[in-house]
């Protein structure tokens, strides 16, 4: 055996840190961006309850797409849409084809193409240069085909699919800029000088 075969044979797997020990402890309070994130899934909740349609989807991009500062939201959300379009057309598409050639009636056929669409529909997200929007394609993409029901409409039942996602991303949007935000630290600190300035005026 070789010297890069006895390091090989010598190397152990090291368990990495679960819990960024190196990181300081995070002081436990209620933020903003919790109270945000809550009222948005409430939000998405009521819309569900409005339309009579579940709404687990909306609830859950909402989730995903709050975020600490509107900025950060809106590129989130942008994303987020993109993903969805993208999770949704191929999701429509792959339910069409299978509806027509009739693979959709094999269920372990079925579930192994829709397993195999997973990776042209990150390669699409790479190649428009948005690999952020990959996982939430995905997401929708799974959606769409795991949740279909035999004999409905595809179009309908991916266009469902997007809608919910897409009122969690802009239940998201409009809490984040509509509500209060969170003043930066320096913008923070020059206020209370002001504010010190003016009490030994």
């Amino acid at each position: 055996m070789n010297a890069k075969g006895n390091m090989n044979a010598k190397r152990k797997f090291k368990m990495p840190p679960l819990f960024e020990p190196e990181q300081p402890a995070q002081r436990l309070h209620v933020g903003l961006r919790m109270v945000k994130t809550a009222i948005a899934v409430f939000v998405c909740a009521l819309f569900g309850f409005w339309r009579g349609q579940p709404s687990f989807f909306s609830m859950i991009a909402a989730v995903i797409c709050m975020q600490p500062t509107t900025d950060q939201t809106i590129v989130v959300a942008f994303d987020r849409t993109i993903g969805t379009l993208i999770g949704g057309l191929f999701g429509m598409a792959v339910i069409y084809i299978g509806s027509a050639s009739g693979y959709i009636q094999i269920e372990w056929l079925y579930l192994f193409v829709v397993s195999l669409c997973i990776i042209p529909i990150i390669l699409l997200t790479l190649a428009i240069r948005k690999p952020s929007t990959a996982a939430i394609s995905c997401i929708v993409f799974i959606a769409v085909t795991i949740m279909y029901t035999l004999g409905t409409s595809p179009f309908h039942s991916a266009i469902q699919r997007m809608i919910d996602t897409e009122i969690g991303i802009l239940v998201a949007l409009a809490i984040n800029v509509g509500l209060p935000r969170r003043k930066p630290a320096r913008e923070a600190g020059d206020a209370d000088k002001n504010d010190k300035k003016r009490s030994l005026d």
